[in-house]
């Protein structure tokens, strides 16, 4: 797999992030606060990502774990 190939796979990973953990975070029935704590971010940029906003590599690290 190439460089290209791999940043793009990132990218598009980074894209799906913000739909998904929303998804999900409503699936389970957790609060923003909640996803927060269990992550280490704020409720605020749970939020940001939530709605789309980009976010760094570590933070999208922290939200997928």
């Amino acid at each position: 797999m190439s460089a290209r190939s791999e940043v793009t796979d990132v990218l598009a990973v980074l894209d799906r992030l913000g739909p998904a953990l929303l998804v999900r975070r409503t699936m389970l029935g957790l609060s923003l606060r909640e996803v927060a704590r269990q992550t280490g971010e704020s409720a605020s940029t749970v939020m940001r990502v939530e709605n789309g906003d980009d976010c760094n590599l570590s933070t999208a690290r922290n939200l997928l774990a």
